[in-house]
């Protein structure tokens, strides 16, 4: 109410004989600014810019149809959908460079209601689909029609206020208000012309007479914004012309080629009818118009620009498209810029302080900071005012999003938060529930020390969440497995592990569990994707620096499964073991089985009635073998009074029975030997020959001086522990 009656005094000062009935209409921002001009250029990137007040069906090409399907309007009236526009503002530097103008607001339009004797029929609610322009934006001539329909109110702080026709050619440093009325009589028939001015026409003056041939009156618009130019004041000295450095959009420094353009998106004729025959106080307060229903005064509506094109901020190229400043009185003529601005698809209407964080925003205009390093948006949220949902206070380097992020990051917090500008930094591992999203749009300040960014609110108790996942770190232990080293794979074209498995998901967990399924005692994950398990390692194959592996679990980030080529080993206690004796023989040691030669170290391949060692034992039995051995999961079984070759590494013979999974029976290319018990020579006891229950190869183990090769004895068939293993390369 205060506002409004504010708004009237400062009217009846600068307007002393032409009061008459009149509402007006207060926007409470700009819609948008773009050069955008459904009127001049429908579809096209408009000559220059423009500040857009009204429905948020705008667009480059919008209707009058659009506008009354829009979602909201900047200004207060719910039932005004219309769109109103003019030039932007820019400070101009001496070095060609310009700067906007901030708005103090949306603007105002007041439906100025005259009328006169003469007229045949009563004021007239604009049609569907109405537009008109008003003003030249090429004049520069003072001595127009327009002369005295366009006004510049300059406001000083010490309370002086002045009128011209004209930008002030001194410092305004309370703002520029410029003003400009539209035609009030109509032809009562087209809702447009050629020119968009020609169905249109002047009155006498405001309450004369029309002239013939437009027989309709019409409200008589007039249409405000306030420029905050005294932003400028300290700086007018280094201006193009720092006497008046000012210049429009359209590269009129002047004033006289101001202009505004107007597209009717009433969404009810009937209702802005009723307002224009009810609503004659001439206080022109909305509250005193009772057809018209309003939004709170705090309500907000904004669309996101259709050209992506800055035109706000710092502009170092001068002033967007091609728009020379022209002192005049000559006409200014048109030119063509050297380039076009691409378009922006699907634009945004939003009645929130800031875009939806998803909108493509223009390059200098402010945006949700959505990714940063690790760190991911979350909302804004709501936050106690003396108790706070994260409890760690944090100083930054500036007061912007980034350099609040980075100090979270510091401390290892999962959870960090930004409020009132960047002035308030918090972070936690964990948020506490007195917190909830309240929708992004309650965070729209920007940030104190970068203002493209969104840093919470100007109202207390709101925040911007951010949240990163727990750092990467390798799987220490999974059940009975523990993480060992890490490994080249595929090294001289050999897998370490000679398994390749298919897990139900990329994790080492999920790798770990079909290592489980499958009895190996070795497993690993290679380039956070591939899956081995074994029952030895191949000593093809090198321990590297555990450093390699640090390529994330593709299905898990905050663990490591292997690197580029690089295996990461896990090992568990082996559940099978040798078995120490076996009727007249006893154990000796892991053995060469195969010589380089490619012959056997035990010269007979026996076939027992299964793949254990009992089972092999009797067949050397029934020979009265010597010595006695299997390998390759007891599918060889073989024996000999005559023994070759030398021992080989334990591990190599970790391999269990096909038959008796709990029994080792050699590996690959490796014997679990057995010699002949005889009543000279008794081996040792079990316990003291049987070898460590950890198989893992550590990095003190020395490597052998040859790996082990391929046995010439695998019989021609053999099964495999598990048949949706592969021992091929993926």
């Amino acid at each position: 109410m205060v506002t409004g009656r504010l708004w009237f005094f400062a009217f009846l000062l600068l307007n002393p004989l032409h009061v008459s009935a009149f509402f007006r209409l207060s926007c409470q921002q700009a819609l948008t600014i773009e050069r955008a001009d459904p009127i001049i250029s429908p579809g096209k990137v408009a000559s220059h810019t423009h500040i857009v007040s009204g429905g948020s069906g705008f667009s480059l090409s919008a209707s009058g149809a659009d506008l009354r399907a829009s979602q909201c309007s900047s200004c207060l009236v719910k039932q005004d959908m219309s769109a109103y526009w003019s030039p932007m503002l820019y400070f101009q530097f001496a070095n060609g460079s310009v700067s906007s103008v901030n708005n103090l607001n949306g603007g105002a339009v007041y439906y100025k209601l005259f009328t006169n004797p003469s007229d045949t029929v009563n004021i007239t609610a604009f049609p569907d689909d109405f537009r008109l322009i008003t003003g030249d934006a090429m004049n520069r001539n003072p001595n127009t029609i327009m002369s005295d329909k366009t006004a510049f109110v300059c406001m000083m702080s010490n309370g002086t206020v002045t009128q011209t026709p004209n930008i002030p050619a001194y410092d305004c440093d309370a703002g520029i208000r410029t003003t400009i009325v539209t035609p009030s009589c109509w032809n009562g028939k087209d809702t447009d012309s050629a020119d968009h001015k020609s169905h249109v026409a002047w009155p006498t003056w405001d309450s004369g007479p029309c002239p013939t041939g437009f027989p309709v009156r019409v409200p008589q618009l007039r249409y405000e914004i306030t420029f905050n130019t005294g932003d400028f004041s300290a700086i007018r000295n280094l201006g193009k012309n720092p006497s008046q450095p000012f210049v429009f959009a359209n590269g009129d420094p002047t004033g006289y080629g101001y202009h505004m353009d107007f597209l009717n998106g009433w969404t009810d004729r009937k209702v802005l009818q009723a307002a224009i025959d009810q609503c004659k106080s001439e206080s022109g307060l909305l509250e005193d118009c009772k057809p018209l229903a309003l939004y709170d005064y705090s309500h907000k509506c904004q669309r996101t620009p259709d050209v992506n094109e800055a035109v706000t901020g710092l502009l170092p190229a001068g002033l967007p498209g091609c728009n020379p400043t022209n002192w005049g009185p000559a006409a200014s003529t048109s030119c063509t810029a050297s380039s076009t601005p691409a378009l922006i698809a699907n634009a945004s209407q939003y009645n929130e302080s800031a875009p939806p964080p998803s909108a493509i925003v223009t390059g200098n205009s402010p945006r949700v900071l959505m990714k940063y390093k690790n760190w991911s948006y979350k909302d804004c949220y709501t936050d106690g005012i003396t108790t706070h949902s994260l409890n760690n206070g944090l100083s930054t380097a500036n007061k912007s999003v980034e350099a609040c992020l980075d100090a979270c990051n510091a401390k290892g917090y999962g959870y960090c938060s930004i409020a009132y500008g960047g002035y308030m930094c918090l972070g936690g591992s964990a948020m506490s529930n007195i917190s909830s999203p309240a929708g992004y749009g309650q965070c729209g300040r920007t940030c104190v020390d970068s203002p493209l960014e969104y840093c919470g609110s100007y109202s207390d108790g709101y925040m911007e969440l951010y949240t990163q996942p727990p750092p990467t770190t390798t799987l220490a232990t999974w059940g009975a497995w523990s993480y060992h080293s890490c490994w080249t794979n595929w090294q001289g074209g050999k897998p370490t592990l000679s398994q390749h498995l298919n897990p139900q998901n990329r994790t080492i967990q999920s790798c770990l569990a079909e290592c489980d399924a499958n009895g190996f005692s070795f497993c690993g994950m290679d380039g956070g994707d591939t899956c081995y398990g074994g029952i030895a390692v191949d000593y093809g194959n090198s321990m590297v620096e555990s450093r390699l592996c640090d390529v994330q679990c593709a299905d898990d980030s905050s663990h490591y499964c292997g690197g580029s080529g690089k295996l990461g080993i896990y090992v568990r206690p082996a559940s099978t073991t040798v078995v120490p004796k076996s009727g007249n023989f006893s154990y000796t040691e892991c053995h060469a089985g195969t010589l380089a030669n490619g012959t056997a170290t035990l010269g007979t391949q026996l076939s027992p009635v299964n793949k254990t060692i009992e089972a092999c034992m009797n067949e050397c039995e029934k020979s009265k073998f010597a010595w006695c051995g299997m390998q390759y999961f007891g599918n060889i079984c073989l024996g000999g009074n005559t023994l070759s070759g030398g021992a080989a590494n334990t591990g190599t013979c970790a391999t269990y029975c096909q038959d008796a999974k709990s029994e080792w029976c050699g590996g690959y290319s490796s014997l679990s030997l057995y010699k002949r018990i005889t009543a000279a020579a008794l081996v040792a006891s079990a316990s003291s020959i049987r070898p460590s229950s950890s198989i893992a190869p550590s990095s003190s183990s020395s490597r052998p001086t040859s790996a082990p090769s391929s046995s010439s004895a695998k019989p021609s068939s053999s099964s495999s522990a598990k048949t949706t293993v592969s021992s091929k390369k993926p």
